[in-house]
């Protein structure tokens, strides 16, 4: 499942606040005197300018919105399983009112089962899949 979108983006701008201030501190003690004789200049600028590029990174993708944030959220019904044999479409019929309802109207509930809604009369119903025994 993961972490909802707002979560990712939070957690990416937390993230990037003690990645860029320690590679600042890392660069700014590259030109300190002792680091200077020590030979340690290149050193702390390498790392220095990782650490600050890493928390540049994680800030840019916490105010990029993901694709799941864009607008509204897809969801797919595929689950991923092949069917057993051939496959024929049949028309849906409303169990209210008998109006054909179009397919790509079906809607995944929370509780993972399908659910469509009739255009004409309102009525609603869950799909069922038969028994193959």
């Amino acid at each position: 499942m993961g972490f909802p979108g707002f979560l990712k983006r939070i957690f990416l701008l937390l993230l990037s606040i003690p990645f860029f201030f320690l590679g600042l501190i890392f660069l700014i003690s590259a030109f300190h005197p002792e680091a200077v004789s020590q030979g340690k200049t290149g050193i702390r600028i390498f790392f220095g300018g990782l650490l600050a590029l890493a928390g540049l990174i994680f800030l840019i993708f916490g105010f990029v919105p993901s694709k799941a944030t864009k607008g509204e959220e897809s969801k797919s019904i595929y689950s991923g399983q092949e069917p057993p044999g051939q496959l024929n479409v049949k028309p849906v019929n409303c169990p209210h009112c008998g109006a054909q309802i179009d397919p790509t109207s079906t809607t995944l509930t929370k509780e993972g089962t399908l659910m469509m809604k009739c255009p004409y009369c309102g009525g609603t119903f869950l799909i069922e899949e038969a028994p193959k025994w």
